[in-house]
């Protein structure tokens, strides 16, 4: 009972150590996180008799040509959708006119309403601009980011190939963490697969239906997919919304649709295919770990939860009798 307490107090202060160095920590373990997503890329790069270092290097530019890419569309996006304000603003006058007109038929007075300020451009635009004056800490995590990735990169390319040429010991932490780390590897893959079969199918439904900025709710669909349970959520809010108000009730409606029989389709019938075993995680695992990491870790425990688990269950599985042999 004694070492019960001592774990659970030691597991408290390491939970409170971790909440103070959420923003720092974060930043970290993202890095880690993309960086064993890059991996394979220089390590088949090297088996095609590229050399490491221009290996790594053409990766990060990859990556560097990616990052300019989606800033570029979200750029032109928001452009698009400044020019788009006036015509939204006057839709959602015309939508707040007509639910005043059908509380008033209800005998509902709707004097308080008419005091609510429907958003105008000019506010809109201000709020975007207090978004963007956080762009240089932004900026500045991505470059810290893509530092621990080059340097990162670099360690885990070394370990893959004392892996593959037989000198690590079995027994060593490297060798351990390999193994856990194959767990991750194979969660983001398949995350990462089901989620462009979902974006590009969403994208040629959003086409379809005649959509604006298409591509850029399909990008974002594929980022918001490594998020469980509210990724879904973010996905398809702002495209129904600006659907809806744009062009109607029922053009939302379609949007919503669209991307509803999507998601499950491709969640429910493709993706377990993609695996050839389960990660031995349940959907309440899942939900109890995003509300856990997004507690200790902020926003960015959305996109860490489930890799978190995933690494820490593997961890625990070298501890003798703490999940049953079969878990093992």
């Amino acid at each position: 009972m004694f070492r019960f307490f001592v774990t659970a107090a030691a597991a408290a202060v390491l939970i409170l150590a971790l909440r103070a160095m959420a923003s720092f920590l974060g930043i970290v373990l993202l890095a880690i996180l993309m960086t064993y997503s890059l991996s394979p890329i220089p390590l088949w790069l090297m088996r095609r008799r590229i050399p490491k270092l221009p290996a790594i290097l053409i990766t990060i530019l990859l990556v560097l040509i990616a990052g300019t890419g989606l800033i570029w569309l979200i750029g032109q996006s928001i452009s698009q959708t400044t020019q788009n304000l006036p015509a939204y603003e006057e839709r959602l006058t015309v939508l707040k006119n007509d639910v005043i007109a059908f509380l008033a038929r209800h005998g509902i007075h709707a004097e308080e309403l008419l005091s609510v300020q429907t958003p105008s451009p000019g506010r809109i635009l201000a709020a975007a601009k207090a978004v963007l004056s956080t762009g240089g800490q932004i900026v500045g995590d991505a470059i810290l980011i893509l530092v621990l990735i080059i340097a990162m990169l670099f360690e885990i390319v070394e370990i893959c190939e004392k892996k593959a040429q037989c000198r690590l010991s079995p027994e060593s932490f490297m060798s351990r963490f390999t193994i856990f780390s194959d767990d991750i590897r194979r969660y983001v893959s398949v995350t990462a697969l089901s989620g462009f079969l979902i974006a590009a199918l969403f994208y040629i439904a959003l086409v379809a239906l005649r959509i604006n900025n298409a591509a850029t709710w399909a990008v974002l669909c594929f980022f918001f997919n490594f998020i469980p349970t509210f990724g879904a959520i973010l996905t398809v809010l702002p495209p129904a919304l600006l659907a809806w108000v744009g062009s109607g009730f029922g053009m939302g409606l379609a949007v919503a649709i669209s991307f509803i029989a999507i998601n499950s389709c491709v969640e429910y019938l493709i993706k377990p295919r993609l695996i050839k075993h389960q990660l031995g995680i349940s959907p309440l695992m899942v939900l109890m770990s995003l509300v856990f990491w997004t507690w200790v870790l902020g926003p960015l425990g959305t996109i860490l939860a489930v890799p978190l688990t995933v690494a820490l269950r593997r961890v625990l599985r070298f501890k003798s009798g703490f999940f049953p042999p079969e878990a093992r």
